[in-house]
């Protein structure tokens, strides 16, 4: 399937040396109200407002973060350092005060190799977690640190406070397990309560709320989805490789990245209700970066191959209506930011991937495009 009609965006709001060292240092409110992002250099966090069409600093503070995480409620807000955690009261932008600070141990890790153990999802305890269900000791943050499930990947963890602690992490090298083992596990006891093998390592992805798995080798040409309540499988379909799979947010597609004979980009999206295929074309390099809105069915696409100009990037809802929107001035080096209801997007970028932008910025900045007023028609907003 192609596009029927191609809408140009404009560029981007550009906020130089803003973003940070790491992924996890720009991060929205839950309620997609604010942004708050490291500036690094200046030695401060700043508080974006989008209640606009126009992205506004509302709010700053001294600090140098590694990663930054709102809490449920988005009130407030912590911020981890290279040598303490605090926590920020940010319901009144207009007098932030620091509620809590919590040191950093001596026998635990220093805060630039947590941030990227965080980042990679290297980590069995999701810095998002803190503070959301109470506060967190540094005797809990220890314990968990040093359990048995280090060195594995974390492939999700619960958002909310009002529903059981659960992770699900994935021991693709076993470590920790004979064979290489999915597990599902209670975040305060640290029991496993479900656990699926492999005999050889396959490619995992798992939906947004925790409830499917996608299960591929590389060579297969099937992909098995499982129910992770269960523990069963309750589906096969053709999706060889996975090439940067993910599941739509409502859990109907499972989307993948695949190249054309040209060696473009095609988004094949699969259909697991009425068990169907689509294939779209991007008209972008097949090596990207690919994601998809948390509580929408918004998807971006951004070219992200040395052999061609990076800074290109495609936007699409789904159910696809045959529009796409292509925007320049998003050159990123980080996994990409949807807002959680879909209306704003934003990268990270270095002063590497600074050299084929439209809009050059040295040293990196980080961009925001509003998306608002794009396919209202099948945007499915949830996080006003």
């Amino acid at each position: 399937m192609r596009a029927e009609r191609t809408e140009p965006l404009p560029l981007p709001f550009t906020f130089p040396r803003c973003g940070g060292h790491f992924n996890v240092s720009t991060v929205f409110g839950p309620r997609s109200t604010l942004l708050a992002t490291a500036a690094i250099e200046a030695g401060k966090v700043v508080i974006l407002g989008l209640t606009s069409d126009v992205p506004i600093p509302v709010a700053e503070f001294q600090s140098f973060p590694l990663a930054l995480s709102f809490d449920e409620s988005g009130d407030y807000l912590s911020v981890l350092e290279s040598d303490r955690i605090t926590t920020w009261n940010i319901s009144n932008v207009e007098h932030l005060s620091q509620q809590s600070m919590m040191e950093l141990d001596a026998e635990l890790v220093g805060g630039y190799a947590w941030a990227e153990m965080i980042e990679s999802n290297q980590f069995p305890w999701n810095l998002r977690q803190f503070p959301l269900a109470s506060p967190v000791s540094l005797s809990d943050v220890t314990r968990i640190f040093k359990s048995k499930f280090i060195g594995e990947r974390t492939l999700w963890s619960t958002r909310s406070a009002r529903l059981r602690q659960l992770m699900i992490t994935y021991d693709e090298n076993a470590e920790n397990n004979a064979m290489p083992t999915v597990s599902v596990v209670d975040q305060i006891t640290l029991e496993v309560l479900r656990s699926i093998s492999f005999s050889e390592w396959k490619n995992v992805v798992v939906s947004s709320d925790g409830s499917l798995m996608a299960v591929a080798l590389p060579q297969d040409t099937s992909t098995e989805i499982w129910d992770l309540h269960k523990g069963t499988i309750v589906a096969k379909v053709d999706c060889p490789q996975m090439h940067k799979s993910q599941f739509s947010s409502d859990n109907r597609y499972l989307l993948s990245v695949v190249p054309d004979l040209s060696g473009y980009a095609n988004l094949k999206c699969i259909d697991l209700l009425a068990n169907r295929e689509s294939h779209i074309f991007l008209d972008i390099p097949f090596w990207s970066l690919f994601g998809c809105a948390e509580n929408s069915d918004r998807i971006a696409v951004i070219a992200n191959d040395v052999r061609h100009p990076v800074d290109v990037s495609v936007f699409l809802d789904l159910p696809f209506n045959g529009t796409i929107w292509r925007a320049a001035g998003h050159p990123t080096v980080s996994f990409k930011l949807f807002s959680p209801d879909g209306a704003w997007f934003a990268s990270i970028s270095n002063a590497a991937a600074e050299e084929s932008s439209v809009d050059a910025v040295a040293g990196g900045a980080l961009r925001l495009t509003n998306l608002s007023t794009l396919g209202n028609e099948h945007a499915s907003a949830a996080g006003a």
